[in-house]
């Protein structure tokens, strides 16, 4: 475990020094993937049944934690961190540090909000975490057990051949169109936006190849979706994950949710968000390969 340029730390540094003091043995903390709404890793090396599971952490470090009722909110979050959590299959604890007492509360994000669309319009929210989730040792074995719930039941689903004969299929065409979108985020594929026109019919269908490519993934995790029960976990993971994939594409592309692939393009209008289109290349890229580790064996509950 490192820390870089702690000689002063701030208040969030703080936070996160505490919260990787409190892991359980043989948890590792790791820095962030992308500087973007999460605050770390933590993958478990502790040769248990939990081996080699990993999950996002998100830390909100406080000096006054405001109390309401039987919970501890935490206003001005920024909305844009939320919908990241929400763009990846993978969990992301949510934990709330209190630094004058040296104590901390947790929440997972699937438990904070029942969609991403309640936040949709607004660029702070505020969450609540429940005083009961106090990371003791008993916070950590829930927090086990929901990774258990989490990563389990997938895996086991895989097992069956019915299972097995119609996700495989869909995994092929997301790894697919993955593999696409890493091509066009190369340079020189990618257009530049300060040289491009209208007129540059090559910029022009790799923008529209983009947009096919994240409306062909959408439809296969949708095909997915439809295996599992509406009643259970995995379901609702997929849900939350759709509702989000489509909001960071159509911040690249203000019309995206009209889009759809088609065999001719004449006539097609290409809207675009200059500013937006690296940054939420990169989410939708990462979102994609976790939703490809999820359906290849991580998560929660049998197929329908």
């Amino acid at each position: 475990m490192s820390f870089a340029n702690l000689s002063n730390p701030g208040l969030g540094d703080l936070g996160e020094l505490w919260f990787a003091s409190q892991l359980p043995l043989n948890w590792v903390w790791q820095p962030p993937r992308r500087d973007v709404g999460k605050d770390g890793l933590v993958v478990i090396q502790d040769k248990s049944e939990l081996q080699n599971l990993e999950f996002s952490v998100q830390i909100k470090t406080t000096t006054k934690p405001r109390i309401d009722g039987e919970s501890i909110r935490v206003s001005g979050v920024s909305t844009t961190s939320v919908l990241y959590w929400f763009s990846s299959p993978q969990p992301t604890l949510v934990v709330v540090v209190d630094n004058q007492t040296k104590r901390g509360w947790f929440s997972w994000h699937l438990d904070l909000f029942t969609s991403p669309t309640e936040i949709s319009g607004k660029k702070t929210c505020s969450i609540t975490v429940p005083l009961v989730n106090l990371l003791n040792a008993d916070g950590w074995l829930s927090i086990g057990q929901r990774l258990r719930r989490h990563y389990g039941g997938l895996q086991n689903a895989l097992h069956t051949a019915r299972m097995a004969s119609k996700i495989v299929p869909s995994i092929r065409t997301i790894a697919s169109a993955a593999r696409d979108l890493l091509w066009l985020n190369r340079e020189p594929n990618r257009p530049r936006r300060e040289d491009f026109s209208p007129e540059d019919h090559d910029a022009v269908f790799l923008l529209i190849h983009d947009q096919c490519c994240y409306r062909g993934i959408l439809d296969s995790v949708r095909k997915c979706q439809s295996l599992f029960s509406v009643d259970g976990y995995t379901y609702k993971q997929l849900s939350v994950w759709l509702v989000a994939f489509e909001a960071h594409a159509s911040e690249a592309y203000p019309t995206f949710h009209t889009f759809r692939e088609a065999a001719n393009y004449a006539g097609v209008q290409v809207v675009f968000n200059a500013p937006m289109l690296k940054p939420k290349r990169e989410i939708l890229l990462s979102a994609t390969l976790d939703v490809i580790a999820l359906l290849s064996g991580g998560s929660s509950d049998s197929a329908v």
